[in-house]
Formats: C-alpha cells, structure tokens, sequence
C-alpha cells in the first residue's frame, strides 16, 4: 500500500463527497460557490517541478498540444525572458487537490502572447478552473503589453475533452489546417474577466 494508493484512495473518497454534497443544490452555480475554493498560481521551481513535469507528459485528455518536456527543458523555460511558466494548486471545504495545472506561454513578435502548453487534472473539470487559468493568462498579457493571446490546439485519440475549449472562452478560430486550429483572443483595457467561483490566495 503505496503514498500513491493513499492519495487515491482520498481522492475517490472525496469525490463521493463533492457529489452527495452536489445534490443539495438546485444549480451549479450554488453548488460551486459552497465549495469555498482557493487557488494558488505559482511559478515553475525545483520543488514542484516533478509534478510539472508528470502532468505535461502524463496528461492526455486535457492537453491542447500534446507537447512534452523533460524536467530540465521546462527548467531551462523558466529562466527565458520570453517564457512565462505558471503552475495552479486548487482546494476546497473537502480537501486539497494539490498541482493541477500547468501553462507555458511564450511572447511573440507583433505584441503576441502564445500559448505553447496548457494542461489540466480532469478532476477538476467544471468547477471554474479553466476561466481560472484563462484569467492568469489574460494578466500575464497586459502585463507584457500583449494584444493577442495566441492558442493552439492539436487533436489527437485522447483529448477531444477540449476541442471546444477556446471557442467556449470566446476565442475567435483565425486557422485551421489539417495539423492544428489555431485561436485567438483580442486583449485591451476592456477584456473581460471570466467569473469563476474560485479565490484567489
């Protein structure tokens, strides 16, 4: 009986939770504002790299390029002044999912911020994560002066969970050849922000 079999073994138990507590509520929108979450975005450093690392090259479903690195090309990334590395942690009133996501983006001539990774845990679907990260990505381009996020999305067996996603965050589709869709997202003062029920600590 492994630390890995533990952390399944919680995971599964508070999955059922989340769901019998899901089931007092009428809608989702109250379900997730009483899960109470809290997300902390991080950058990529020596101690949660592992886990950076096994999500890029793990993740099959929730993986819009399918790019995959070893621990020390991300750390090499981390150190590019046109590299932007963030990782997202995400708990709530049952219990901490741990590191759950990971971006990779990269500043582009022409005033672009591209998206070359964006992963996610499919255990966290649906409760606010993906507006959550889109939200960091959007910050991270004003920051920089961007005026187009760039994201890049390439089918593969496994990841048809998020061919929808760019269109869902209002993206706007500018190619489409038989290898990619690539999408796109206008940024200025009045760029909205995604409502999500997640904090912030």
């Amino acid at each position: 009986f492994s630390a890995g079999d533990k952390g399944r073994s919680v995971y599964y138990q508070n999955k059922h939770e989340r769901n019998e507590f899901q089931n007092q509520f009428n809608n989702l929108s109250e379900y997730l504002q009483n899960l109470k979450m809290e997300a902390v975005t991080q950058d990529f450093d020596k101690i949660n790299i592992s886990r950076v690392a096994q999500l890029i090259n793990k993740s099959n479903q929730f993986h819009l390029t399918n790019n995959r690195y070893t621990e020390s090309e991300i750390l090499k990334m981390e150190l590019l002044d046109n590299k932007f590395c963030r990782c997202f942690k995400l708990k709530d009133c049952f219990g901490d999912n741990g590191l759950i996501s990971v971006i990779i983006l990269e500043e582009r001539e022409d005033k672009v911020l591209f998206i070359d990774t964006w992963v996610m845990s499919c255990r966290v679907l649906s409760r606010g994560m993906e507006e959550f990260v889109c939200n960091e990505i959007i910050s991270i381009a004003k920051k920089i002066g961007a005026r187009t996020i760039l994201g890049k999305y390439i089918q593969t067996k496994k990841n048809k969970l998020v061919s929808g996603l760019y269109e869902r965050l209002l993206f706007s589709k500018v190619e489409n050849n038989s290898m990619a869709t690539f999408w796109e997202l206008k940024v200025d003062e009045n760029t909205r922000v995604y409502e999500t029920f997640i904090k912030r600590v």
